[in-house]
């Protein structure tokens, strides 16, 4: 007999058992095998899904289903797991060669800096090439082989330090007319100053104010001539006057002063006889009678011209006072007078001068028409 048709059917109790053969349980399933069938389910479902995501087109690149982690319940249920930590987005770090780039500026960027300071060393502008070195070293130069180009350049610096103030000092002397001192101020940093090349500089600067003292010699001496040939004139000295008028001119040509004191000289040398030379200004000159016209003066002029009516004598000419100075003359008389003799009288602005050079108390200013005390006249140089 076959070994199924042994086997009881269940329910079945009246046959007899079977020897070495179990007998079979109740069908239920355990929760094990219930475990078993929800994780195939959920299995399907996820094959589904990614099928349905990644369709069917041959041009879609299929990419392999995300692993998933079918967790089946176990008989004893555990607490859950807890949720992985959440990565925080970090900065990405520059790749070797943005790192070779940056290290390749500052290289450049530091050996620039030495560059330049070497070019303001070499322009004698040691501040400037001071600044340079601390950028070098900012960017990267060691700083002990820089400390004796920075003991070098602070030196140079102090030097030129001493030539400006040197040069300053000149300046300052020489604007108030010392001279010597400005020159002495130079030549005690001639040595520094060569050193440092400049001392083209120092040979201008000393030709230049040694170029001004001997302007200053020359114009000193110049007003010295002029101040003497003032002192020759006011005492009619023409001739002395003259020849520190020339002594003049040939330092002070075209000063001023010099101008007033040739014209002066030029007045005076032509200077009519019986006249004064009065100074009005400093521009203008005047001569002026020494006296006052005189009675044979005014007749004289009467007898040339014919004009008896002119006379101021009621009884004649007046032989015993010929010399005497003629009053009463009526201003038109006076005026016509002076025109004859290439003269005129005297304006009103003048004759303030006029009274000091003439050592006049009273006035002679006529009134009325009438010179009552008597008149003079000028003529202009």
């Amino acid at each position: 007999m076959p070994y199924a048709s042994r086997i009881p059917k269940p329910g079945d109790d009246n046959g007899p058992p079977l020897r070495g053969i179990a007998r079979p349980r109740d069908p239920g399933l355990s929760p094990a095998a219930w475990a078993l069938i929800v994780g195939g389910i959920l299995v399907g479902i996820g094959g589904v899904r990614w099928v349905m995501g990644t369709g069917h087109d041959d041009d879609v690149v299929r990419r392999p289903a995300p692993k998933r982690t079918i967790v089946v319940a176990a008989a004893t249920q555990e607490p859950p797991a807890p949720p992985p930590p959440v990565a925080r987005p970090t900065t990405p770090s520059p790749s070797r060669e943005e790192r070779m780039t940056a290290l390749s500026e500052v290289e450049r960027l530091r050996e620039a800096s030495l560059s330049d300071a070497d070019r303001e060393e070499k322009a004698g502008r040691f501040q400037q090439a001071l600044d340079s070195l601390d950028e070098a070293e900012r960017n990267g130069a060691p700083n002990e082989p820089l400390e004796a180009t920075r003991a070098r350049l602070k030196g140079l610096l102090a030097e030129q330090g001493k030539i400006d103030d040197a040069f300053a000092a000149a300046e300052r002397s020489a604007s108030v007319g010392d001279h010597d001192r400005a020159i002495s101020a130079l030549k005690s940093v001639e040595d520094l100053a060569r050193k440092q090349g400049r001392g083209a500089d120092l040979d201008a600067k000393i030709a230049e104010i040694v170029g001004a003292r001997e302007h200053a010699m020359q114009l000193k001496s110049g007003f010295a001539s002029i101040d003497r040939a003032r002192q020759a004139l006011d005492g009619g000295d023409l001739a002395g006057a003259r020849g520190e008028v020339e002594k003049a001119r040939g330092f002070v040509p075209g000063a001023p002063e010099l101008m007033k004191v040739e014209r002066r000289l030029h007045d005076l040398e032509r200077l009519p006889d019986g006249m004064l030379y009065v100074e009005l200004d400093d521009e203008h000159g005047l001569y002026v009678r020494k006296h006052a016209v005189t009675n044979a003066e005014l007749k004289k002029w009467i007898d040339a011209t014919g004009r008896s009516g002119s006379a101021p004598w009621k009884d004649g000419f007046p032989e015993t006072r010929a010399d005497d100075t003629v009053t009463g003359i009526f201003t038109d008389s006076a005026k016509a007078f002076a025109q004859w003799r290439g003269e005129r009288l005297p304006a009103d602005n003048e004759w303030p001068a006029l009274r000091k050079a003439l050592h006049l108390d009273g006035d002679v200013k006529p009134r009325a028409g009438v010179y009552a005390s008597g008149f003079y006249t000028v003529k202009t140089p």
